[in-house]
């Protein structure tokens, strides 16, 4: 497959340390995909060799952006809180690095006595990219314009290897049971490279840096070995009850947390009472716990911040899906989906977020070989963050009087989204002499978003002195405000009894 994208949609950046901009990113992409597959299928034995390869391109690496403010550069201090006014004239970001993929994959699974089976799998990931630094600074008139990097490009180099058994067994007519362990591991390999010392460029560490010591970063690793055990037992009148279990162990190397372990409790309930209908109802509870460390003033995060991948989190869900068929020519489907997560032990970030997602479907046969089909859904998110302003003369983002309290430093946003997605399409199979299948759909998606701030207003804070968020923040009541178009065809030709195109 190969696809094409180019355009622009909305961006951010700056011209140095302060004042963030929204500017149009241009969009020109190429991705390029091959898939190879072998598979060998013959009772009681089952395997397939897969191969991936994928390629992105970027046509372009940074994107440059001028300030309407200035007409050339200069090196004012001013610059850290008001770039429009001061500093350099013009901006630069750097967008998604060229990069490529390869996967192979094996699979393996054999029948067993006592309507048992099991499965293998094993797959070997390479990821790499080696796109062009851009320069430390765009801002002509500082010193560090030419400012040596440590090399050309950062070469990275990421592989994946995952490795999953699966066990499935029936003694009895109505049990059922099944049991699951995956291991996940993502080794980065990129090598470390070590970034300048500005300390004694002051231009640098006023302008366009946010430090001044030689930086060589880190890269995350980790390790995810996950065990799942599910038990099934069909009732009558055609109603099933399944009660799984899941735990999910990961290490982490330099990570913002060194381990976490997740415990996942799920219930299902599936029904079809009759032939021409049949539900499913699932809830689900999730609980997971970090080793989060107490970070000191020395360090670079906040202690009362988690970040939302890496923090305490209960997660609640639950999902009823139906389908009936009124008629033998028609059949409809609806699903609903609610999810509520709570980071109860973040003080500073995310705090919660909820989700809710609703959609019906219709298939009509209006022929024996042509069907017609129509969908709409529903989406809706909306999240909580909370966020702290502080200096180190007003407030101490270090102590919980700070961050429990109604302080004037403590803002938060709640964001909203809802998206419609209507469609339309149509299947026609078994065309000149059975050999052709042809169809099309059409979908129009259309988000809509918006954010709502808050924070305390005070005339004064810690020790007399004046609040430094003294004032409403005004709400954001367009984001995420944009409607895409898709339309899919797509047809398959029958040359023989044993090649398709």
């Amino acid at each position: 497959t190969h696809e094409e994208r180019d355009g622009a949609r909305p961006y951010g950046g700056n011209f140095g340390r302060g004042n963030a901009v929204e500017i149009p990113e241009p969009i020109d992409y190429a991705t390029t995909r091959l898939n190879f597959d072998l598979e060998y299928a013959g009772k009681p034995f089952y395997s397939r060799l897969s191969y991936i390869h994928s390629s992105f391109r970027n046509a372009f690496n940074s994107v440059i952006f001028d300030n309407p403010f200035r007409a050339a550069d200069d090196l004012h201090p001013s610059a850290i809180s008001a770039s429009y006014k001061y500093g350099s004239s013009r901006g630069r970001m750097a967008l998604p690095p060229s990069n490529s993929y390869d996967n192979l994959s094996v699979v393996f699974r054999k029948d067993l006595p006592m309507h048992s089976r099991v499965t293998a799998n094993a797959s070997y990931g390479m990821m790499s990219q080696h796109e062009t630094f851009i320069p430390m600074t765009i801002n002509t008139d500082n010193p560090g314009f030419d400012y040596a990097l440590p090399d050309e490009s950062l070469k990275a180099k990421v592989n994946n290897s995952l490795y999953t058994l699966n066990v499935v067994t029936k003694p009895m007519e109505k049990l059922h049971f099944k049991a699951g362990y995956r291991y996940d591991q993502h080794k980065n390999r990129t090598r470390l490279l070590t970034f300048g010392d500005y300390t004694n460029n002051i231009a640098i560490v006023s302008v366009d840096a946010s430090t001044t010591a030689a930086r060589t970063p880190n890269y995350v690793s980790s390790i995810k070995r996950t065990g799942e055990f599910e038990v099934s037992y069909r009732l009558d009148m055609g109603n099933t009850l399944s009660l799984i279990y899941e735990n999910e162990a990961a290490n982490f190397d330099n990570g913002s947390a060194k381990k976490e372990t997740e415990n996942v409790y799920k219930a299902a309930w599936d029904t079809r009472p009759t032939d021409w209908f049949n539900g499913r109802l699932t809830v689900e509870f999730a609980n997971k716990n970090v080793d989060y460390p107490d970070y000191e003033k020395v360090s670079v995060e906040v202690p009362f911040m988690r970040k939302y991948y890496a923090a305490d989190r209960e997660r609640t869900k639950a999902s009823l899906m139906t389908s009936f068929m009124p008629v033998e020519t028609l059949n409809i489907g609806f699903e609903y989906a609610y999810a509520k997560d709570d980071y109860k032990k973040s003080l500073i970030g995310v705090q919660d977020g909820h989700q809710h997602a609703a959609s019906v479907d219709m298939d009509y046969e209006v022929t024996e070989h042509v069907t017609l089909n129509a969908f709409y859904s529903l989406e809706m998110y909306a999240s909580k963050m909370k966020g702290l302003q502080w200096t180190s003369t007003f407030g101490d983002a270090y102590s919980t009087n700070t961050v429990t309290v109604d302080y004037p430093g403590v803002w938060t946003a709640e964001f909203t989204d809802v998206i419609h997605t209507p469609g339309i399409g149509i299947e026609i199979a078994n065309l000149l002499d059975n050999k052709v299948d042809a169809g099309a759909e059409v979908s129009l998606a259309m988000a809509r978003g918006k954010i709502d701030f808050s924070s305390v207003v005070g005339a004064t804070g810690v020790g007399g002195l004046s609040d430094v968020n003294a004032f409403e923040p005004d709400d954001l009541e367009r984001v995420d405000d944009s409607t895409t178009l898709s339309t899919h065809l797509h047809s398959t030709y029958r040359a023989t009894d044993t090649v398709d195109f």
